[in-house]
């Protein structure tokens, strides 16, 4: 399938260079029913690493124009600046320099775990 969609790209990228101009590239997405989900997820990854965001929406089934007209939307907008993703405790960073569970006050500590306080080990 994908030596059959190579032919079949190189044949309408020849008419366009010949027929049309030599500054146009014509692809096909390399994407069927069986390996969809994975390349979805290659294009996706990629747009978020500053990939074309635009052949990720193509293969979402959207037109080259629908995409584009999509995108310049959300920049004119300033839709992208108002789109903050959700933050949850994996993604926030502490406001202090302190790593790890607050520290206990010394009244609910325990004999061994008040000497491993005091000598900053964990080792007895």
């Amino acid at each position: 399938m994908a030596l059959l969609l190579s032919r079949l790209e190189s044949n309408y990228q020849y008419y366009l260079d010949v027929n049309v101009s030599d500054t146009t590239i014509f692809t096909i997405h390399h994407q069927t029913h069986y390996n969809e989900d994975e390349y979805l997820e290659k294009l996706k990854t990629s747009a978020t690493l500053g990939g074309s965001a635009m052949k990720y929406l193509t293969a979402m089934n959207m037109t080259p124009y629908e995409a584009y007209c999509t995108m310049l939307f959300e920049s004119a907008i300033g839709l992208k600046s108002m789109m903050e993703p959700l933050e949850s405790s994996y993604q926030k960073s502490s406001n202090d320099n302190e790593v790890g569970r607050p520290q206990s006050s010394d009244s609910e500590l325990s004999g061994s775990a008040e000497r491993t306080r005091n000598t900053g080990s964990t080792i007895a």
